[in-house]
């Protein structure tokens, strides 16, 4: 896939081949040309700028280093995407943590009223299991095909519909 930079186009082929020379400049570029749909990625896990802003650094970094390991120059946004997943997930998790640890120390506890009150569309998509969430995520929130997603996760395409599909049934239920 070749995207327009200016006058010039940069394929992943040409971003790989910069990464292993130690030259960062095309992949920030490339990354700058994917950056709303790589923000609403990260929006859709952790829902917050300097979190999201960490995971593409931490992301950026990771890709850096490793590039080495990647088989197919041809997937290397697959790949890129995969890393940047696992870096919101490797926050989000370290946040849950955190507020796991807050709601031990907090004897406050809203009423079983009030929660409900508040359930939202971010709150169902909690209460999914975390694949399932993160295919409704790459198919709804980014805008990826069912077969780029199988990609991205190493699932058979078909899998994927079928999950999704499970998914979404899951949450017209829980509204």
């Amino acid at each position: 896939m070749n995207v327009m930079v200016g006058l010039a186009k940069i394929s992943q082929e040409e971003v790989v081949l910069s990464l292993k020379k130690e030259e960062m400049t095309l992949l920030l570029q490339w990354i700058e040309i994917r950056n709303e749909k790589l923000y609403r990625i990260g929006w859709s896990y952790l829902q917050n700028q300097l979190d999201i802003e960490d995971a593409l650094h931490n992301a950026i970094l990771i890709t850096y280093e490793k590039i080495y390991t990647l088989k197919t120059d041809h997937y290397f946004e697959t790949w890129f995407i995969r890393i940047f997943l696992n870096e919101c997930k490797k926050i989000l998790r370290e946040k849950k943590r955190s507020r796991v640890m807050e709601k031990i120390d907090s004897d406050n506890e809203l009423p079983e009223r009030e929660k409900v009150s508040n359930l939202e569309l971010s709150d169902v998509m909690e209460k999914l299991d975390n694949d399932t969430r993160e295919l409704i995520t790459l198919k709804y929130i980014s805008g990826y095909t069912h077969k780029e997603i199988g990609q991205i996760v190493k699932m058979q395409e078909n899998t994927v519909k079928t999950k999704i599909h499970r998914g979404l049934k899951a949450i017209r239920k829980l509204f």
